[in-house]
């Protein structure tokens, strides 16, 4: 952890460089929404049939929640977007 705070002192210091707290933010409140949804599911997993179930539903509800609550700026979504073969990136 150290080493890390050390390296990003240095970057910011000499670069400018400058964390995205807001889309950070907005990551960890899509995620823990995705969890809030998911935790009372996990007594129906007993197999690895409804775990797959489950993990597919997680992920729809955290496509659905980030499509709601977008954590990239709208120019972050459009050089992703020229990356992709087909502009399918929305969040």
């Amino acid at each position: 952890l150290m080493k890390n705070i050390y390296l990003y002192y240095y970057a910011k210091k000499y670069t400018g460089l400058r964390i995205d707290w807001l889309g950070l933010m907005k990551i960890t409140i899509n995620a823990s929404l995705m969890a809030i949804f998911i935790y009372p599911m996990r007594s129906f997993i007993n197999n690895l049939a409804s775990l797959a179930l489950v993990a597919c539903i997680g992920i729809i509800v955290y496509f659905f929640v980030a499509w709601c609550n977008k954590s990239f700026k709208e120019q972050e979504r459009k050089w992703l977007n020229r990356l992709l073969p087909k502009p399918i990136f929305v969040f």
